[in-house]
């Protein structure tokens, strides 16, 4: 071997040696959180002092603020913000637990800190990379599909309520009893699928055709073998828990800015709301108009007000996503990142 080669593969390898050694990993770890961090508050930045409904809605806000029930209102709607992301906490912990032991605290930073990445990720798809940087490096996978479990319970929840706004839209406000009909069907089949595939997917997983787009759908419904079905009925029963109370936030930023809808059929209209707002991919760009669109077309009947209606869509965003993202990103900046911990260790020991 001629020594100009010999010297060649000696620079890779002390680069490659480099690019994943611990202290180089730790600086693109830096890196990656920085330039998350940047994109996050320039789309706060963007979607709150450069955008007009922002203004409006804070306006209409201080219009609104006058007497003893309007703070209260507000008030609660703030409150609830621990209480819908403390049951998100509950869950994840719960899911996460079954392969590494996270504390709630933990479990909580987790949290924010990947809400603060679903900030400018379409659909809280960001929501996976900003979670995963609490668990230990060689465990991340599991924390991604811990994640992905707890999104399909709330996903179920979405879905199975939705269904029964939709019904109530239908036979109720439309009067359209032969659609109704046709949406009933729809809900019964939905909702025996998706619980048995929920709580049976691991059986499941032998039937799943062995193509190689499908690996990852398999590989997912193998990781279900660590969940009883006590701990699979938790996370649904806490997922529908959590949709209740920011449904219950809407409805009171709702009251807040005057719009004087009854709470029973406030609910289920934001049932269909929230199906929706699930089934349309939105980005960064569209999603505070989707949302603010949809709210319009189904809340009008109660208030001339559209100025109003996207206030409450505009306030719930900010309280329950952009507000708990900001500390969500302090979280994120001070996670200490190793290759591997102590704790994930001993788990890998036992696997």
């Amino acid at each position: 071997m001629t020594p100009g080669i010999s010297g060649k593969n000696a620079i890779q390898k002390n680069a490659f040696s480099f690019l994943t050694g611990s202290k180089a990993l730790k600086a693109i770890y830096l890196m990656l959180r920085l330039v998350i961090a940047g994109i996050t508050l320039w789309y706060l930045y963007a979607h709150i002092w450069l955008n007009k409904d922002f203004a409006n809605s804070v306006a209409l806000l201080k219009n609104s603020l006058y007497g003893g029930k309007a703070s209260i209102l507000l008030s609660l709607s703030i409150g609830l913000i621990a209480i819908n992301w403390g049951i998100e906490a509950m869950k994840w912990k719960i899911l996460i637990g079954k392969f590494i032991p996270v504390s709630f605290s933990t479990a909580f930073k987790a949290i924010l800190a990947g809400t603060s990445v679903s900030l400018w990720i379409p659909n809280r798809a960001g929501e996976y990379i900003g979670r995963v940087l609490f668990v230990p490096e060689g465990l991340r996978m599991k924390g991604i599909f811990a994640t992905l479990a707890g999104s399909a319970a709330q996903l179920i929840v979405t879905l199975v309520l939705g269904c029964i706004g939709l019904l109530y839209y239908l036979g109720y406000v439309l009067g359209n009893y032969y659609l109704f009909s046709a949406a009933f069907l729809l809900f019964i089949v939905l909702s025996s699928v998706l619980f048995f595939l929920f709580f049976h997917i691991s059986k499941v997983r032998k039937f799943i055709p062995e193509y190689h787009w499908l690996k990852p759908v398999k590989k997912y419904a193998r990781e279900y073998k660590h969940y009883s079905k006590q701990d699979l009925a938790k996370v649904l029963n806490l997922s529908f828990l959590r949709y209740l109370v920011f449904c219950s936030q809407y409805i009171l930023l709702s009251w807040l800015f005057g719009i004087k809808v009854p709470v029973v059929d406030g609910f289920l209209l934001l049932f269909l709301i929230y199906l929706i707002q699930t089934a349309i991919p939105t980005t960064t760009l569209t999603e505070l108009g989707v949302r603010g669109a949809t709210a319009i077309f189904f809340f009008k009947a109660y208030t001339t007000n559209l100025t109003a209606i996207v206030a409450a869509s505009y306030s719930l965003w900010f309280i329950n996503l952009a507000l708990p993202g900001v500390f969500g990103l302090v979280f994120l900046l001070m996670v200490k990142l190793g290759r591997k911990n102590s704790v994930a260790h001993s788990v890998n020991l036992q696997k």
